[in-house]
């Protein structure tokens, strides 16, 4: 197993019966307690993937959308939590980063961030 520094964009899946807005208000609530408006659906993202030695494969949908409260923004580094009850490391960061050389997951998530700006 490859010990590698990543990011990725906060989100989860999509319980039965919720819309992909649905889920993601609820997925960032869950997260970092925090309130979500003006959602934009950016597109979507499939991805297959190894991690910690096993498969995986996903469909993503991406949501653009701004927290309700704005003071979120000014705290560079804060905790979370998923969902299983780890803690969530939260760091807000520019997309030159990411250009840079950080590395930014699913593949093809800058790409797509890029064609939307």
């Amino acid at each position: 197993m490859k010990a590698e520094v990543f990011y990725r964009p906060l989100g989860g899946g999509i319980e039965f019966g919720e819309t992909g807005e649905t889920a993601v208000r609820r997925e960032i609530r869950e997260e970092i307690g925090a309130e979500l408006v003006n959602i934009r659906p950016l597109g979507a993202l499939e991805n297959i993937f190894t991690y910690k030695g096993g498969p995986g494969h996903e469909i993503i949908l991406l949501f653009e959308a701004d927290l309700l409260d704005a003071a979120i923004y000014q705290v560079e580094q804060f905790e979370g939590l998923e969902a299983n009850g780890d803690a969530l490391f939260v760091t807000w960061k520019p997309l030159v980063d990411f250009r840079g050389g950080d590395r930014l997951y699913p593949e093809g998530l800058l790409p797509l961030l890029d064609a939307n700006r």
